[in-house]
């Protein structure tokens, strides 16, 4: 007995063809190898680090480990351009005899060892106990600029070095702080709300440029390709203003614009005006003209020419300068904000901004959070574009 039966092809969503894709997984192991390699030679230079270890004797036998101190006694030690010393005091000496024993100098030694660990990060102080001697060793980085001296109760000690070794430093990459640090530092900056901010005013103000250009430079490359009268008179002095940077107009828009939003917003157009402009004009003149003449040869309006065939054959040019850009949008505004100050403060200045004062502060990693921000950013606003225009022109999908 026969049986109907339908056979069901289900569609696989994009996110499910890309996670089988082979060319996906390759570009994940290529990131992962990237982040690797970005991690060793980060590091290379604090795995190998140059290290000096000195030894400082502090008394020699076990009888003057365990004499008393007082009040006025110290230990001090200056190591690179910082130094630290620890002083007995009279409350120091009253808390320790209502609680402990009497404080020796071996005691003294012990705590003056831990504020040396806890203070420096790059130093570290270890007591040694050798036939009934007590030494310490203190081991600091870069021999070639780490000195180090030590004194107790104002005499001098002599210090034997014990070791040096020096480091293996990888050019360029090893100065960037590793991709751990800056998991780290953007662990700690994510919860900030001036992080925040610094996004949503960034991608405001490109948007806002962005936006504009579009509205301006579309029509404004779709009369310049229909439009020959338009395009003498116009074209010429566009293509003057066009190889302009948009950083050099930064100093002039701060001058002739009220506010700094006014002078950011007004780079930020012009960073994506003439590349629009430029890519809608390509893209109207590469129509193959056969199509106008045989729609006008079947009686179409000229407002049919430009609905039917000019604006749906430009549209590929358009979403291309579109996304093109989009991403010169973001290059300029965030160098606007750097040299405008994007409102004066870190939290209302923008990614842009963010970057500057991270780098003026000297949090490197923190500059590296603002950067991989701005391509996440980038990368988000051109793939909207791209879903946008995938909406516009259907016929696209079919190939």
């Amino acid at each position: 007995m026969a049986t109907d039966s339908t056979l069901v092809i289900k569609k696989r969503s994009k996110f499910q063809k890309a996670v089988t894709s082979l060319t996906f997984w390759r570009g994940v192991a290529a990131l992962l190898g990237f982040l690797i390699i970005w991690e060793i030679c980060s590091r290379m230079e604090l795995w190998t680090a140059e290290y000096q270890a000195v030894e400082y004797t502090l008394v020699s036998s076990s009888g003057e480990q365990n004499s008393i101190v007082k009040v006025g006694d110290s230990i001090s030690a200056k190591i690179g351009d910082y130094g630290a010393e620890y002083v007995i005091t009279k409350e120091l000496l009253e808390a320790r005899d209502n609680n402990t024993s009497p404080m020796t100098i071996r005691n003294m030694a012990e705590e003056f060892t831990k504020q040396i660990n806890k203070d420096f990060k790059i130093v570290t102080a270890e007591i040694l106990f050798t036939n009934g001697s007590m030494s310490m060793v203190l081991t600091g980085a870069k021999p070639s600029k780490y000195t180090s001296e030590m004194s107790i109760n104002g005499a001098q000690l002599q210090g034997v070095v014990l070791s040096e070794a020096f480091s293996i430093a990888v050019p360029w990459i090893g100065k960037v702080p590793p991709p751990t640090e800056v998991i780290v530092a953007w662990k700690e900056i994510i919860v900030v709300p001036g992080y925040w901010e610094s996004w949503y005013l960034s991608t405001g103000r490109v948007f806002a440029g962005f936006i504009m250009a579009q509205i301006i430079g579309i029509p404004f490359g779709l009369l310049l390709a229909v439009n020959r009268y338009f395009r003498d008179i116009f074209f010429p002095p566009f293509e003057i203003l066009r190889p302009i940077p948009p950083l050099a107009w930064v100093p002039a828009s701060i001058v002739f614009w009220p506010t700094t939003e006014m002078s950011i917003a007004f780079v930020t157009f012009l960073g994506a005006f003439f590349t629009i402009v430029i890519n809608v004009l390509g893209g109207a003149k590469s129509i193959d003209v056969r199509y106008l003449r045989s729609a006008q040869s079947m009686g179409a309006s000229q407002w049919d020419l430009f609905s039917k065939i000019i604006l749906p054959g430009t549209l590929p040019s358009i979403f291309t300068g579109a996304a093109v850009g989009m991403g010169i949008t973001w290059e300029v505004v965030l160098a606007g904000e750097m040299i405008s100050g994007g409102g004066g403060q870190q939290a209302s200045g923008g990614l842009g901004f963010f970057i500057w004062s991270s780098y003026m502060g000297g949090t490197v990693a923190q500059v590296i959070v603002g950067m991989i921000s701005i391509g996440i950013a980038g990368y988000l606003s051109s793939s909207l574009i791209r879903f946008i225009g995938d909406r516009s022109m259907p016929w696209k999908r079919l190939f």
